[in-house]
């Protein structure tokens, strides 16, 4: 697999008319780590740094059992919501009222200016995380406190309720969503560093 990477690396070499490059850089995996090692054109090979956080991330995060249990229970609650197309419409459905009541008690706007914003509103879907998209953790509990009133109140849907029980799934008890904001709030320098 070096080699075939280590061929890639110097065509890339050649469609740019490159006798050799300062530097390179790869991911952490052993296949692209050996390319650029046995790459004669080639003088250095970085590591990503985004990289090499997340995977410092995601171990942490694995490591304590307390955020590794509620993180899953986040994601499988984000993952109802966002494949069960009548929960979705629950959800979207409460979040509309809950703008609608916030722009009629507080916006001076005429009825009709307020009509317009609400069919210009864009509700906020759950969030999946996806252990290879770098940040997609923070993303997806972020997502889940911005949209936690409305999650609970969906849940008490006599429908959804029911559609919860089948596949076991339970809505974050009090303690785990103070536990989900300090995995935000541990997170967001890390993931400030990846994207600035």
């Amino acid at each position: 697999m070096a080699n075939n990477l280590k061929a890639s690396i110097e065509k890339v070499l050649d469609d740019w008319a490159l006798d050799k490059a300062f530097a390179i850089v790869t991911d952490n995996g052993s296949n692209i780590v050996a390319a650029a090692n046995i790459c004669d054109r080639l003088l250095n090979s970085v590591r990503c740094f985004g990289h090499t956080s997340q995977l410092i991330v995601n171990r942490a995060l694995s490591s304590v059992a307390a955020v590794a249990d509620t993180l899953k229970l986040v994601c499988d609650v984000s993952r109802y919501f966002r494949r069960s197309g009548p929960s979705w419409q629950i959800l979207k459905d409460i979040q509309r009222s809950d703008i609608q009541r916030k722009i009629e008690r507080d916006s001076k706007l005429p009825k009709q200016e307020r009509d317009k914003t609400l069919t210009r509103l864009k509700h906020l879907r759950p969030v999946i995380d996806c252990p290879t998209r770098w940040n997609s953790t923070i993303h997806m509990a972020v997502r889940m406190l911005q949209i936690r009133r409305h999650v609970c109140a969906a849940a008490q849907d006599d429908d959804i309720r029911k559609d919860l029980k089948k596949p076991k799934i339970v809505l974050p008890t009090e303690e785990q969503w103070s536990l989900l904001q300090c995995v935000v709030d541990i997170l967001q320098p890390f993931c400030d560093a990846i994207t600035q």
